[in-house]
């Protein structure tokens, strides 16, 4: 099984970029292709008309839990200034006629300040999204 992890956010809004953090501590397994990307851009689409499983990681402003959501495809005439994974989705089906299994993981955070560096509390949230991720990797 191919599986991609799309970590995004904001490198210098502290945890805004927990995704990017995500996917840089999943860099150089074998098991698992990563990206990490401010902001995701239409080359995306490529890499996920080759995947079979898609995480997307980003942040969420709101506070409470990880978040785990599938993502189906949002069919869209133009890919806007800030595109949904739904809609790179469906850009992959409509070029490659490939729809892979999709989720959005969204990971709370506190502090979306500029800087670098996540809370704590990130942190120990991005983590537990890690080895929940690896457990899927191992079963696979």
């Amino acid at each position: 099984m191919r599986i991609l992890v799309v970590g995004y956010g904001n490198p210098i809004r502290r945890d805004d970029a927990v995704g990017l953090w995500i996917a840089n501590r999943l860099s150089g397994r074998e098991d698992v292709k990563t990206l990490s990307a401010w902001p995701i851009t239409p080359e995306l689409i490529v890499c996920l008309a080759s995947a079979d499983l898609v995480i997307f990681v980003d942040a969420d402003l709101r506070p409470g839990p990880i978040r785990w959501k599938r993502v189906r495809p949002v069919p869209t005439t133009i890919l806007s200034h800030s595109p949904e994974p739904g809609e790179f989705l469906a850009w992959a089906v409509a070029l490659f006629n490939r729809e892979p299994e999709a989720w959005l993981v969204t990971v709370p955070g506190r502090d979306f300040s500029f800087g670098e560096g996540l809370s704590r509390y990130a942190r120990s949230a991005a983590e537990r999204v890690i080895r929940r991720i690896e457990r899927l990797l191992a079963s696979t």
